[in-house]
Protein backbone atom coordinates (compact mmCIF):
# COMPACT_ATOMS: atom_id res chain seq x y z
CA UNK A 1 0.00 0.00 0.00
CA UNK A 2 2.81 2.47 0.48
CA UNK A 3 4.46 1.39 -2.70
CA UNK A 4 1.41 2.44 -4.77
CA UNK A 5 0.78 5.39 -2.31
CA UNK A 6 4.74 6.87 -3.03
CA UNK A 7 3.74 5.52 -7.02
CA UNK A 8 0.46 8.25 -6.99
CA UNK A 9 2.27 11.17 -5.17
CA UNK A 10 5.76 10.77 -7.44
CA UNK A 11 2.89 10.42 -10.63
CA UNK A 12 1.50 13.73 -9.09
CA UNK A 13 4.94 15.54 -8.89
CA UNK A 14 5.70 14.10 -12.40
CA UNK A 15 2.97 15.72 -13.79
CA UNK A 16 3.38 19.11 -12.19
CA UNK A 17 7.35 19.46 -13.05
CA UNK A 18 6.26 18.45 -17.12
CA UNK A 19 3.24 21.30 -16.70
CA UNK A 20 5.88 24.14 -15.36
CA UNK A 21 8.37 22.93 -18.11
CA UNK A 22 5.69 23.25 -20.18
CA UNK A 23 4.60 26.83 -19.47
CA UNK A 24 8.40 28.05 -18.95
CA UNK A 25 8.92 27.19 -22.45
CA UNK A 26 5.65 27.76 -23.72
CA UNK A 27 6.55 31.39 -24.91
CA UNK A 28 9.20 30.51 -27.31
CA UNK A 29 7.47 27.57 -29.15
CA UNK A 30 6.41 28.81 -32.21
CA UNK A 31 3.10 27.19 -34.03
CA UNK A 32 4.05 24.07 -36.04
CA UNK A 33 4.45 23.27 -38.84
CA UNK A 34 4.11 20.66 -41.85
CA UNK A 35 6.85 19.18 -43.99
CA UNK A 36 5.60 20.48 -46.89
CA UNK A 37 6.50 24.17 -45.64
CA UNK A 38 9.86 25.95 -46.87
CA UNK A 39 12.15 26.02 -43.44
CA UNK A 40 15.64 26.33 -42.46
CA UNK A 41 17.07 25.61 -39.29
CA UNK A 42 17.79 28.88 -38.82
CA UNK A 43 14.35 29.49 -38.55
CA UNK A 44 13.67 27.25 -35.31
CA UNK A 45 16.93 27.67 -34.05
CA UNK A 46 15.85 29.70 -31.11
CA UNK A 47 13.83 26.57 -30.01
CA UNK A 48 16.38 23.96 -31.14
CA UNK A 49 16.42 22.42 -27.95
CA UNK A 50 12.44 22.55 -27.65
CA UNK A 51 11.17 21.23 -30.60
CA UNK A 52 12.34 18.09 -32.99
CA UNK A 53 11.73 16.27 -36.08
CA UNK A 54 12.60 13.35 -33.63
CA UNK A 55 10.33 11.96 -31.36
CA UNK A 56 10.89 13.66 -27.65
CA UNK A 57 11.94 11.83 -24.59
CA UNK A 58 11.65 13.11 -21.06
CA UNK A 59 12.83 11.35 -18.17
CA UNK A 60 12.02 12.33 -14.58
CA UNK A 61 14.32 10.58 -11.92
CA UNK A 62 12.15 11.93 -8.78
CA UNK A 63 15.51 13.31 -7.57
CA UNK A 64 17.73 10.03 -7.68
CA UNK A 65 21.17 9.15 -8.73
CA UNK A 66 20.76 6.88 -11.70
CA UNK A 67 23.25 4.25 -11.14
CA UNK A 68 24.87 1.47 -13.09
CA UNK A 69 24.58 -1.84 -10.83
CA UNK A 70 20.45 -1.75 -10.07
CA UNK A 71 17.39 0.19 -11.93
CA UNK A 72 16.22 2.72 -10.24
CA UNK A 73 12.51 3.93 -10.20
CA UNK A 74 11.57 6.65 -12.53
CA UNK A 75 8.95 8.49 -14.91
CA UNK A 76 9.15 8.57 -18.31
CA UNK A 77 6.77 11.01 -21.36
CA UNK A 78 7.33 10.37 -24.57
CA UNK A 79 6.05 12.99 -27.64
CA UNK A 80 5.83 12.04 -31.19
CA UNK A 81 3.84 14.04 -33.62
CA UNK A 82 5.14 11.23 -36.57
CA UNK A 83 7.70 11.47 -39.42
CA UNK A 84 7.93 14.11 -41.24
CA UNK A 85 6.56 16.75 -38.85
CA UNK A 86 7.88 18.58 -35.84
CA UNK A 87 7.25 17.69 -32.19
CA UNK A 88 7.43 20.32 -29.53
CA UNK A 89 7.85 20.39 -25.94
CA UNK A 90 4.59 21.83 -25.23
CA UNK A 91 2.38 19.60 -27.34
CA UNK A 92 0.03 17.76 -24.69
CA UNK A 93 -0.47 14.35 -26.32
CA UNK A 94 2.48 11.57 -25.69
CA UNK A 95 3.09 8.07 -26.86
CA UNK A 96 3.84 6.55 -23.65
CA UNK A 97 3.68 8.41 -20.44
CA UNK A 98 4.28 5.96 -17.43
CA UNK A 99 6.76 4.79 -15.25
CA UNK A 100 10.32 3.06 -15.83
CA UNK A 101 13.57 1.18 -14.32
CA UNK A 102 16.52 3.06 -15.54
CA UNK A 103 20.37 2.71 -15.29
CA UNK A 104 23.82 3.14 -16.75
CA UNK A 105 24.69 0.58 -19.13
CA UNK A 106 27.96 -0.13 -20.81
CA UNK A 107 31.59 -0.64 -20.25
CA UNK A 108 33.75 2.14 -21.10
CA UNK A 109 30.82 3.73 -22.63
CA UNK A 110 29.29 4.29 -19.22
CA UNK A 111 31.66 6.96 -18.75
CA UNK A 112 30.69 8.89 -21.67
CA UNK A 113 29.72 12.55 -20.85
CA UNK A 114 26.23 11.79 -22.76
CA UNK A 115 25.49 9.04 -20.99
CA UNK A 116 24.20 5.19 -22.15
CA UNK A 117 20.84 3.92 -20.74
CA UNK A 118 18.96 0.48 -20.14
CA UNK A 119 15.42 1.23 -19.89
CA UNK A 120 12.58 -1.35 -18.41
CA UNK A 121 8.77 0.01 -18.93
CA UNK A 122 7.00 -0.87 -15.70
CA UNK A 123 3.71 -0.64 -14.12
CA UNK A 124 2.40 1.57 -11.43
CA UNK A 125 3.03 -1.59 -9.30
CA UNK A 126 6.69 -1.86 -10.38
CA UNK A 127 5.90 -4.82 -12.92
CA UNK A 128 7.48 -5.19 -16.07
CA UNK A 129 5.22 -3.74 -18.66
CA UNK A 130 5.40 -4.66 -22.30
CA UNK A 131 4.60 -1.60 -24.51
CA UNK A 132 4.68 -1.02 -28.04
CA UNK A 133 6.81 2.16 -28.72
CA UNK A 134 7.48 3.80 -32.44
CA UNK A 135 6.04 0.49 -34.25
CA UNK A 136 8.48 -2.03 -32.16
CA UNK A 137 6.87 -5.24 -31.09
CA UNK A 138 6.00 -4.66 -27.94
CA UNK A 139 8.15 -5.40 -25.39
CA UNK A 140 9.78 -3.90 -21.54
CA UNK A 141 13.42 -3.96 -22.08
CA UNK A 142 14.85 -0.74 -24.32
CA UNK A 143 18.04 0.53 -24.71
CA UNK A 144 19.06 4.24 -24.87
CA UNK A 145 22.62 4.39 -26.63
CA UNK A 146 24.50 7.13 -26.81
CA UNK A 147 26.04 8.80 -29.94
CA UNK A 148 29.19 10.83 -28.01
CA UNK A 149 31.50 8.33 -29.71
CA UNK A 150 29.29 8.62 -32.93
CA UNK A 151 29.49 12.13 -34.55
CA UNK A 152 27.41 10.62 -37.85
CA UNK A 153 24.97 9.41 -35.42
CA UNK A 154 24.14 5.99 -37.45
CA UNK A 155 26.96 3.76 -36.75
CA UNK A 156 25.04 1.18 -34.65
CA UNK A 157 22.25 1.36 -37.01
CA UNK A 158 23.73 1.32 -39.95
CA UNK A 159 25.51 -2.01 -39.05
CA UNK A 160 22.17 -3.50 -37.56
CA UNK A 161 19.90 -2.76 -40.79
CA UNK A 162 22.65 -4.13 -42.98
CA UNK A 163 22.68 -7.48 -40.39
CA UNK A 164 18.37 -7.27 -41.01
CA UNK A 165 18.63 -6.67 -44.47
CA UNK A 166 20.31 -9.83 -45.17
CA UNK A 167 17.91 -11.96 -43.17
CA UNK A 168 18.91 -11.89 -39.69
CA UNK A 169 17.03 -10.41 -36.29
CA UNK A 170 18.78 -6.80 -35.52
CA UNK A 171 17.61 -4.42 -32.91
CA UNK A 172 14.80 -1.86 -34.38
CA UNK A 173 15.98 1.65 -33.35
CA UNK A 174 14.83 5.23 -33.60
CA UNK A 175 16.74 8.30 -32.77
CA UNK A 176 15.11 10.48 -30.56
CA UNK A 177 15.59 13.45 -29.05
CA UNK A 178 16.11 13.54 -24.68
CA UNK A 179 15.22 15.37 -21.54
CA UNK A 180 16.91 13.86 -18.12
CA UNK A 181 15.30 15.96 -15.54
CA UNK A 182 14.38 18.95 -17.54
CA UNK A 183 18.16 18.64 -18.79
CA UNK A 184 19.03 18.74 -22.84
CA UNK A 185 20.65 15.62 -23.64
CA UNK A 186 21.25 15.16 -27.58
CA UNK A 187 20.41 12.80 -29.73
CA UNK A 188 20.51 9.10 -28.60
CA UNK A 189 19.65 5.98 -30.82
CA UNK A 190 16.43 4.51 -28.71
CA UNK A 191 16.32 0.32 -29.35
CA UNK A 192 15.13 -3.04 -28.76
CA UNK A 193 17.64 -4.40 -25.56
CA UNK A 194 19.04 -7.82 -27.41
CA UNK A 195 17.12 -10.77 -25.23
CA UNK A 196 14.88 -13.86 -25.72
CA UNK A 197 11.22 -12.96 -27.46
CA UNK A 198 9.57 -14.29 -30.23
CA UNK A 199 10.17 -11.03 -31.64
CA UNK A 200 14.02 -10.37 -31.24
CA UNK A 201 15.82 -13.67 -30.63
CA UNK A 202 14.06 -16.00 -31.05
CA UNK A 203 14.36 -19.01 -29.16
CA UNK A 204 12.93 -20.94 -26.90
CA UNK A 205 12.12 -20.43 -22.96
CA UNK A 206 14.26 -22.56 -21.07
CA UNK A 207 12.76 -22.88 -17.87
CA UNK A 208 14.40 -23.75 -14.77
CA UNK A 209 13.27 -27.24 -14.76
CA UNK A 210 14.36 -28.52 -18.43
CA UNK A 211 17.02 -30.12 -17.42
CA UNK A 212 15.98 -33.42 -19.89
CA UNK A 213 16.14 -34.64 -23.01
CA UNK A 214 15.54 -32.11 -26.20
CA UNK A 215 14.09 -29.61 -23.03
CA UNK A 216 17.77 -29.13 -22.39
CA UNK A 217 19.35 -28.57 -25.69
CA UNK A 218 17.62 -24.90 -25.69
CA UNK A 219 17.11 -22.22 -26.08
CA UNK A 220 20.74 -20.61 -24.56
CA UNK A 221 22.18 -16.94 -25.35
CA UNK A 222 25.67 -16.63 -24.75
CA UNK A 223 27.92 -13.48 -24.95
CA UNK A 224 32.11 -13.05 -25.48
CA UNK A 225 32.24 -10.11 -23.66
CA UNK A 226 34.55 -9.08 -20.65
CA UNK A 227 34.53 -11.19 -17.67
CA UNK A 228 34.22 -11.00 -14.09
CA UNK A 229 34.93 -14.56 -13.36
CA UNK A 230 31.34 -15.73 -12.21
CA UNK A 231 28.83 -15.58 -14.90
CA UNK A 232 30.28 -17.93 -17.76
CA UNK A 233 32.21 -20.80 -18.26
CA UNK A 234 36.20 -20.50 -19.57
CA UNK A 235 36.57 -22.57 -23.15
CA UNK A 236 38.61 -25.51 -23.27
CA UNK A 237 40.58 -24.79 -26.26
CA UNK A 238 42.33 -21.30 -27.58
CA UNK A 239 42.37 -19.88 -30.80
CA UNK A 240 43.86 -21.84 -33.26
CA UNK A 241 46.47 -19.18 -34.26
CA UNK A 242 47.18 -17.80 -30.48
CA UNK A 243 47.79 -21.16 -28.43
CA UNK A 244 47.43 -20.29 -24.55
CA UNK A 245 44.73 -17.14 -25.57
CA UNK A 246 42.03 -17.63 -22.64
CA UNK A 247 38.49 -17.69 -24.28
CA UNK A 248 35.23 -16.92 -22.10
CA UNK A 249 31.43 -17.00 -22.55
CA UNK A 250 29.41 -14.82 -20.27
CA UNK A 251 25.59 -16.65 -19.85
CA UNK A 252 23.54 -14.04 -21.30
CA UNK A 253 19.99 -16.36 -21.60
CA UNK A 254 19.17 -18.10 -18.80
CA UNK A 255 20.72 -15.19 -16.72
CA UNK A 256 23.13 -16.22 -14.47
CA UNK A 257 21.17 -16.16 -11.10
CA UNK A 258 18.37 -18.34 -12.52
CA UNK A 259 20.23 -21.13 -15.41
CA UNK A 260 20.40 -24.82 -13.51
CA UNK A 261 23.15 -26.59 -13.14
CA UNK A 262 22.60 -29.09 -15.77
CA UNK A 263 22.03 -25.75 -18.54
CA UNK A 264 25.50 -25.00 -17.31
CA UNK A 265 27.14 -27.99 -17.91
CA UNK A 266 24.81 -29.00 -21.24
CA UNK A 267 25.80 -25.08 -23.02
CA UNK A 268 29.48 -25.64 -21.63
CA UNK A 269 29.81 -29.26 -23.14
CA UNK A 270 28.45 -28.18 -26.55
CA UNK A 271 30.63 -25.33 -26.77
CA UNK A 272 33.75 -28.14 -26.10
CA UNK A 273 32.32 -30.32 -28.78
CA UNK A 274 31.91 -27.74 -31.02
CA UNK A 275 35.30 -27.15 -30.90
CA UNK A 276 36.77 -30.10 -30.45
CA UNK A 277 35.27 -30.92 -34.09
CA UNK A 278 36.01 -27.75 -35.02
CA UNK A 279 40.15 -27.87 -34.26
CA UNK A 280 40.36 -31.54 -35.60
CA UNK A 281 41.64 -32.53 -38.57
CA UNK A 282 38.13 -33.51 -39.79
CA UNK A 283 36.82 -30.66 -39.23
CA UNK A 284 35.91 -30.26 -43.17
CA UNK A 285 33.23 -33.06 -42.68
CA UNK A 286 29.78 -32.35 -44.13
CA UNK A 287 28.36 -34.56 -41.77
CA UNK A 288 30.22 -34.90 -38.57
CA UNK A 289 32.51 -31.40 -39.07
CA UNK A 290 32.18 -28.19 -37.48
CA UNK A 291 28.42 -27.78 -39.68
CA UNK A 292 26.96 -30.32 -37.90
CA UNK A 293 27.25 -27.86 -34.39
CA UNK A 294 27.08 -24.27 -36.14
CA UNK A 295 25.17 -22.81 -38.43
CA UNK A 296 26.97 -21.06 -41.42
CA UNK A 297 24.90 -18.64 -42.92
CA UNK A 298 24.78 -16.60 -39.59
CA UNK A 299 28.18 -17.15 -39.35
CA UNK A 300 29.05 -15.93 -43.09
CA UNK A 301 26.49 -12.66 -42.38
CA UNK A 302 27.77 -11.46 -39.10
CA UNK A 303 31.97 -11.85 -40.67
CA UNK A 304 30.31 -9.84 -43.65
CA UNK A 305 28.83 -7.08 -41.53
CA UNK A 306 31.86 -6.62 -39.24
CA UNK A 307 34.25 -6.61 -41.87
CA UNK A 308 32.74 -3.91 -43.81
CA UNK A 309 32.46 -2.15 -40.49
CA UNK A 310 36.02 -3.26 -39.72
CA UNK A 311 34.48 -3.51 -36.36
CA UNK A 312 37.69 -4.02 -33.59
CA UNK A 313 35.00 -5.17 -31.21
CA UNK A 314 33.09 -7.09 -33.31
CA UNK A 315 35.18 -10.07 -32.88
CA UNK A 316 36.43 -9.99 -29.12
CA UNK A 317 33.65 -8.42 -27.09
CA UNK A 318 29.98 -7.51 -27.91
CA UNK A 319 29.47 -10.76 -29.54
CA UNK A 320 26.10 -12.96 -29.51
CA UNK A 321 25.60 -16.53 -29.97
CA UNK A 322 22.17 -18.35 -29.87
CA UNK A 323 21.17 -21.86 -29.70
CA UNK A 324 17.99 -23.36 -30.12
CA UNK A 325 16.47 -26.33 -28.96
CA UNK A 326 17.22 -29.24 -31.03
CA UNK A 327 13.80 -29.75 -32.14
CA UNK A 328 13.99 -25.96 -33.40
CA UNK A 329 17.05 -26.68 -35.47
CA UNK A 330 19.55 -26.79 -32.74
CA UNK A 331 23.11 -24.89 -34.25
CA UNK A 332 24.85 -22.47 -32.63
CA UNK A 333 24.28 -18.92 -34.58
CA UNK A 334 26.12 -16.14 -34.53
CA UNK A 335 25.08 -12.77 -33.98
CA UNK A 336 22.91 -10.08 -33.64
CA UNK A 337 25.34 -7.33 -34.14
CA UNK A 338 26.07 -5.09 -31.88
CA UNK A 339 28.45 -2.52 -30.40
CA UNK A 340 29.68 -0.16 -33.79
CA UNK A 341 30.61 2.86 -32.46
CA UNK A 342 34.59 2.14 -32.68
CA UNK A 343 33.83 0.95 -36.07
CA UNK A 344 33.63 2.59 -39.73
CA UNK A 345 36.60 4.42 -38.72
CA UNK A 346 40.10 4.50 -39.10
CA UNK A 347 41.25 4.28 -35.56
CA UNK A 348 44.30 3.39 -33.85
CA UNK A 349 43.58 0.84 -31.55
CA UNK A 350 45.74 -2.36 -33.25
CA UNK A 351 48.52 -2.05 -35.95
CA UNK A 352 46.83 -4.10 -38.84
CA UNK A 353 43.81 -1.72 -38.78
CA UNK A 354 45.56 1.88 -37.95
CA UNK A 355 45.30 3.06 -41.92
CA UNK A 356 43.51 5.39 -44.02
CA UNK A 357 42.92 3.25 -47.10
CA UNK A 358 40.31 0.66 -46.25
CA UNK A 359 42.88 -2.61 -45.20
CA UNK A 360 43.09 -5.00 -43.03
CA UNK A 361 41.10 -7.45 -41.44
CA UNK A 362 39.39 -7.30 -38.01
CA UNK A 363 38.88 -11.21 -37.51
CA UNK A 364 42.56 -10.78 -36.90
CA UNK A 365 42.20 -9.12 -34.07
CA UNK A 366 44.13 -11.41 -31.66
CA UNK A 367 47.48 -10.12 -33.33
CA UNK A 368 47.31 -6.96 -31.40
CA UNK A 369 47.08 -6.11 -27.75
CA UNK A 370 43.66 -5.91 -26.65
CA UNK A 371 40.84 -6.08 -23.93
CA UNK A 372 39.62 -9.51 -24.61
CA UNK A 373 40.65 -12.69 -26.66
CA UNK A 374 38.32 -13.33 -29.63
CA UNK A 375 37.57 -17.13 -29.79
CA UNK A 376 39.36 -17.31 -33.64
CA UNK A 377 36.59 -19.37 -35.12
CA UNK A 378 36.92 -17.55 -38.37
CA UNK A 379 40.80 -18.39 -38.73
CA UNK A 380 39.61 -22.13 -38.38
CA UNK A 381 36.91 -21.51 -40.77
CA UNK A 382 38.32 -20.17 -43.60
CA UNK A 383 40.61 -22.97 -44.17
CA UNK A 384 37.71 -25.32 -45.33
CA UNK A 385 37.36 -24.09 -49.11
CA UNK A 386 33.81 -24.41 -48.89
CA UNK A 387 33.20 -22.13 -46.20
CA UNK A 388 35.30 -19.83 -48.05
CA UNK A 389 33.48 -20.26 -51.49
CA UNK A 390 30.31 -20.08 -49.55
CA UNK A 391 31.55 -16.99 -47.80
CA UNK A 392 32.64 -15.23 -51.57
CA UNK A 393 29.65 -16.46 -53.11
CA UNK A 394 27.31 -14.44 -50.27
CA UNK A 395 29.79 -11.18 -50.54
CA UNK A 396 29.31 -11.30 -54.11
CA UNK A 397 25.11 -11.66 -54.08
CA UNK A 398 25.04 -8.61 -51.10
CA UNK A 399 27.31 -6.57 -53.21
CA UNK A 400 24.11 -6.51 -55.52
CA UNK A 401 21.64 -5.57 -53.12
CA UNK A 402 22.23 -4.76 -49.58
CA UNK A 403 26.16 -3.91 -49.94
CA UNK A 404 25.18 -1.80 -52.90
CA UNK A 405 26.46 1.72 -52.17
CA UNK A 406 23.46 3.48 -53.27
CA UNK A 407 21.49 1.08 -50.80
CA UNK A 408 23.89 2.37 -47.91
CA UNK A 409 24.51 5.67 -49.10
CA UNK A 410 20.04 5.65 -49.34
CA UNK A 411 19.97 5.02 -45.57
CA UNK A 412 22.72 7.88 -44.49
CA UNK A 413 20.96 10.22 -46.47
CA UNK A 414 17.61 9.11 -44.73
CA UNK A 415 19.28 9.44 -41.19
CA UNK A 416 20.76 13.38 -42.74
CA UNK A 417 17.47 14.30 -43.88
CA UNK A 418 15.70 12.88 -40.49
CA UNK A 419 18.03 14.94 -38.08
CA UNK A 420 18.43 18.33 -40.36
CA UNK A 421 16.78 20.19 -37.64
CA UNK A 422 17.96 18.85 -34.89
CA UNK A 423 21.87 17.37 -34.86
CA UNK A 424 23.00 21.05 -34.77
CA UNK A 425 21.78 21.25 -31.07
CA UNK A 426 23.37 18.07 -30.22
CA UNK A 427 26.49 18.83 -31.68
CA UNK A 428 26.53 22.05 -29.61
CA UNK A 429 25.77 20.87 -26.46
CA UNK A 430 28.49 18.16 -27.03
CA UNK A 431 31.07 19.47 -29.31
CA UNK A 432 32.41 16.28 -30.81
CA UNK A 433 32.47 17.95 -34.91
CA UNK A 434 36.42 18.81 -35.47
CA UNK A 435 37.51 16.85 -32.55
CA UNK A 436 38.49 12.60 -32.06
CA UNK A 437 36.44 10.87 -29.75
CA UNK A 438 36.99 7.91 -27.16
CA UNK A 439 37.96 6.32 -30.49
CA UNK A 440 41.63 7.33 -31.18
CA UNK A 441 40.92 8.16 -34.70
CA UNK A 442 43.91 8.67 -37.00
CA UNK A 443 42.51 11.27 -39.29
CA UNK A 444 41.46 14.83 -39.81
CA UNK A 445 38.18 15.20 -37.86
CA UNK A 446 35.21 16.52 -40.17
CA UNK A 447 33.80 20.21 -38.99
CA UNK A 448 30.68 19.82 -39.86
CA UNK A 449 27.57 17.18 -40.00
CA UNK A 450 27.96 16.88 -43.73
CA UNK A 451 31.10 16.50 -43.87
CA UNK A 452 31.34 13.48 -41.58
CA UNK A 453 28.65 11.99 -43.66
CA UNK A 454 30.91 12.69 -47.20
CA UNK A 455 33.68 11.29 -44.55
CA UNK A 456 31.67 8.38 -44.01
CA UNK A 457 30.73 7.88 -47.55
CA UNK A 458 33.67 7.68 -48.40
CA UNK A 459 35.18 5.27 -45.93
CA UNK A 460 32.94 2.51 -47.12
CA UNK A 461 33.66 3.05 -50.19
CA UNK A 462 37.30 2.44 -49.94
CA UNK A 463 36.40 -0.44 -47.14
CA UNK A 464 34.23 -1.83 -50.17
CA UNK A 465 36.90 -2.18 -52.93
CA UNK A 466 39.26 -3.41 -50.72
CA UNK A 467 36.93 -6.49 -49.59
CA UNK A 468 35.96 -6.80 -53.28
CA UNK A 469 39.97 -7.81 -54.39
CA UNK A 470 40.76 -9.67 -51.07
CA UNK A 471 37.39 -11.40 -49.53
CA UNK A 472 38.39 -14.94 -49.22
CA UNK A 473 36.93 -18.08 -51.87
CA UNK A 474 36.08 -18.36 -55.31
CA UNK A 475 32.76 -17.54 -57.05
CA UNK A 476 32.08 -16.97 -60.58
CA UNK A 477 29.35 -14.38 -60.30
CA UNK A 478 25.70 -14.32 -60.55
CA UNK A 479 25.55 -15.89 -57.01
CA UNK A 480 27.41 -19.57 -58.18
CA UNK A 481 30.32 -20.94 -57.85
CA UNK A 482 32.40 -22.95 -60.43
CA UNK A 483 34.70 -25.60 -59.29
CA UNK A 484 36.75 -29.28 -60.11
CA UNK A 485 34.36 -29.19 -63.28
CA UNK A 486 31.03 -27.70 -62.10
CA UNK A 487 29.36 -25.86 -64.70
CA UNK A 488 27.35 -23.26 -62.76
CA UNK A 489 23.54 -23.51 -62.83
CA UNK A 490 20.82 -21.00 -63.99
CA UNK A 491 17.94 -20.60 -62.16
CA UNK A 492 15.27 -18.33 -62.57
CA UNK A 493 13.15 -16.42 -62.46
CA UNK A 494 14.53 -14.54 -59.60
CA UNK A 495 12.06 -12.84 -57.54
CA UNK A 496 9.65 -15.12 -58.50
CA UNK A 497 6.10 -13.95 -57.76
CA UNK A 498 4.82 -17.89 -58.55
CA UNK A 499 7.37 -19.17 -55.84
CA UNK A 500 8.18 -21.73 -58.66
CA UNK A 501 12.16 -21.20 -59.56
CA UNK A 502 13.66 -23.43 -62.64
CA UNK A 503 17.17 -24.53 -62.15
CA UNK A 504 19.45 -25.91 -65.27
CA UNK A 505 23.06 -26.59 -65.71
CA UNK A 506 25.71 -29.56 -65.65
CA UNK A 507 27.23 -31.08 -63.00
CA UNK A 508 30.61 -32.82 -63.79
CA UNK A 509 32.35 -33.07 -60.43
CA UNK A 510 32.90 -36.05 -57.97
CA UNK A 511 29.86 -36.57 -56.80
CA UNK A 512 27.85 -37.21 -54.76
CA UNK A 513 25.60 -33.76 -55.31
CA UNK A 514 23.24 -32.11 -53.61
CA UNK A 515 21.15 -29.59 -52.99
CA UNK A 516 19.46 -27.14 -50.21
CA UNK A 517 17.75 -24.86 -49.72
CA UNK A 518 17.03 -22.59 -46.45
CA UNK A 519 15.16 -20.31 -45.07
CA UNK A 520 16.79 -16.91 -43.59
CA UNK A 521 16.47 -18.83 -40.13
CA UNK A 522 18.96 -21.21 -42.04
CA UNK A 523 16.31 -24.24 -41.37
CA UNK A 524 16.52 -26.66 -44.72
CA UNK A 525 13.01 -26.49 -46.46
CA UNK A 526 14.41 -28.35 -48.86
CA UNK A 527 16.70 -30.78 -50.35
CA UNK A 528 17.08 -33.54 -53.27
CA UNK A 529 20.21 -35.59 -54.55
CA UNK A 530 21.44 -34.49 -58.27
CA UNK A 531 22.87 -37.19 -60.45
CA UNK A 532 26.22 -36.14 -62.76
CA UNK A 533 25.74 -34.73 -66.07
CA UNK A 534 22.91 -32.24 -67.07
CA UNK A 535 19.90 -31.58 -65.29
CA UNK A 536 16.95 -29.48 -65.61
CA UNK A 537 14.26 -29.06 -62.68
CA UNK A 538 11.84 -26.94 -61.06
CA UNK A 539 11.78 -26.10 -56.91
CA UNK A 540 8.52 -24.68 -55.88
CA UNK A 541 8.27 -22.80 -52.30
CA UNK A 542 5.20 -21.38 -51.18
CA UNK A 543 5.86 -18.81 -48.53
CA UNK A 544 6.84 -15.52 -49.15
CA UNK A 545 10.45 -14.17 -48.16
CA UNK A 546 14.23 -14.94 -48.90
CA UNK A 547 15.78 -18.21 -49.38
CA UNK A 548 19.65 -19.49 -50.07
CA UNK A 549 20.71 -22.66 -52.08
CA UNK A 550 23.65 -24.52 -51.94
CA UNK A 551 25.09 -26.67 -54.29
CA UNK A 552 27.77 -29.60 -52.67
CA UNK A 553 29.94 -31.96 -54.45
CA UNK A 554 31.76 -33.90 -52.08
CA UNK A 555 31.03 -32.07 -49.45
CA UNK A 556 32.55 -29.40 -51.01
CA UNK A 557 30.28 -26.19 -51.43
CA UNK A 558 30.35 -25.51 -55.24
CA UNK A 559 27.23 -23.15 -56.11
CA UNK A 560 25.40 -20.93 -53.67
CA UNK A 561 22.45 -18.19 -53.88
CA UNK A 562 19.66 -16.05 -52.73
CA UNK A 563 16.38 -16.36 -53.92
CA UNK A 564 13.36 -14.15 -53.58
CA UNK A 565 9.81 -14.94 -53.31
CA UNK A 566 7.56 -11.76 -53.94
Amino acid sequence: MAYKKNIIFMRWFLFISFFLITISISETIIPPVSKSDNISRSDYFMFSEDSSFLPIIMINTLNQEIIQDSKIHAVMSIKYQGDGKFTHLSDSSTIYYGDIGINIRGASSAGYPQTPFNIETRTSSGLSNNVSLFGMPAENDWVLISNYNDRSLLRNTLAARLFSSMGNYASRSKLCMVYLDSVYQGIYVFCEKLKRDKDRIDIAHLYTFENTGDDLTGGYILQQNLWDGKDGFISNYSPIDHPGYEVHYLYEYPKIDSITLAQKRYISNYIDTLEKVLYSPAFKDPQNGYRKYLDTKSFIDYFIVNEVARNIDGFKKSIFFSKDKNSNGGKLKAGPVWDFDWAWKNIDDCFLLANTSGTGWAHHINDCQHDNNSNGYYIRLLQDTSFANELRCTYEAYRKTVLDTAFIFRYIDSVEQQVQFDQEAHFQKWQTLGVSGPAPEINTIAVTYRGELDFLKSWITKRLAWLDKNIPGKCNGGGSSGGSGTKIFNFYPNPSHSGMIHFEGTLSGVGPFQLAIFDVSGRVVKKMALSSGRSTFDITLTARGVYYFSVVDSGEVVQYGRILVL
